[in-house]
């Protein structure tokens, strides 16, 4: 990242809570903003960090990190371009590439519109996945239009998890609270091999030694994260609802999650009947609990669901929606 005592961005505009407009605060507060290039007269989202958090050893690195990953991605179609991060005074800015048409799941309106979305997504996490490098993020939330064109593009965005797969480490004991995914809603796109491992199921200490507390022990695992994260993405499109129980009205909880998504069988709603044969099977790929026998993501990119041609183009009721 560069340094300037000078931010080549204005007219901030807050996106989160904890931001401050321009007109209320000079130097802004850490959050996120559309922003004008002072030059370029370009809208961008830019990301405001205080920069006393980079005196911390692990936040500078996890920010190296995350500029590193968005550099390799540069010029992908599918992945939220990163176009300048900059230390500004006391703060960085990340200006990111402004996704005008917002998150995927407000458009959805038929299977073949979800199958148009997963393709572009699998051909982001192709590239990604071709480098060795494991996005570690996948969420309904985290895919975005270019515009609000028909023809838009869909970006994978938010890489603060993104990182070279043998570099994914627990950095903890199994049965330590400090976990990654350790809350209610991200749990739920935690592949199973990781839930035993973080339970200390199938853990061993000398699995630990030999690998140095890696969270993950080769890259057909790694490669899971994405795949299983992009499967429950896909049912939350589909369906609706999250994949084994998730949203029946039973009380949610970390515990009750993991146990539901490690013992029960993967169902699809009473309604499921109206999903297409080709839908069904790709779900029951992607959320496929072994990862010695999950797919690949060049295995999804092929899976003919991700044809048009296959994927129906019957409108979904309103009451679907």
């Amino acid at each position: 990242a560069s340094s300037s005592r000078k931010s080549d961005w204005v007219d901030l505009r807050p996106l989160s809570a904890g931001a401050l407009s321009a007109s209320q605060s000079q130097s802004p507060r850490p959050g996120l903003y559309t922003a004008r290039h002072r030059v370029t007269q370009e809208l961008a989202v830019l990301k405001v960090l205080d920069r006393r958090l980079l005196r911390q050893r692990a936040t500078r690195r996890r920010l190296r990190q995350e500029v590193r990953v968005l550099q390799l991605a540069r010029g992908h179609q599918n992945l939220l371009q990163l176009h300048e991060a900059k230390a500004v005074g006391a703060r960085v800015e990340l200006a990111f590439e402004l996704a005008r048409g917002g998150e995927v799941m407000r458009r959805l309106r038929s299977e073949r519109d979800a199958s148009r979305v997963l393709q572009q997504a699998a051909h982001g996490l192709q590239f990604l996945h071709e480098r060795g490098v494991v996005h570690g993020e996948v969420r309904p939330e985290h895919l975005l239009f270019s515009d609000d064109e028909p023809d838009a593009r869909v970006l994978l965005a938010a890489f603060g998890r993104a990182a070279p797969w043998r570099s994914l480490t627990l950095r903890c004991r199994p049965k330590t609270k400090g976990f990654l995914w350790d809350d209610v809603h991200h749990v739920r796109f935690v592949p199973p091999f990781l839930l035993r491992r973080k339970n200390g199921l199938k853990w061993t200490e000398a699995v630990a030694e030999d690998e140095g507390g890696r969270l993950v022990t080769n890259w057909r695992e790694a490669q899971q994260i994405d795949v299983w994260a992009l499967g429950v993405t896909l049912y939350v499109m589909l369906c609706g609802c999250f994949p084994f129980g998730g949203g029946d009205g039973r009380e949610d909880n970390v515990a009750d999650i993991e146990r539901r998504v490690l013992q029960e069988k993967l169902t699809f709603p009473e309604d499921g009947t109206l999903l297409s044969r080709a839908a069904r099977d790709l779900l029951r790929r992607l959320l496929e609990k072994e990862a010695d026998a999950a797919m690949s993501i060049d295995e999804v990119a092929a899976h003919p669901w991700l044809n048009g041609a296959v994927a129906p183009a019957v409108t979904w009721s309103a009451d679907m929606l």
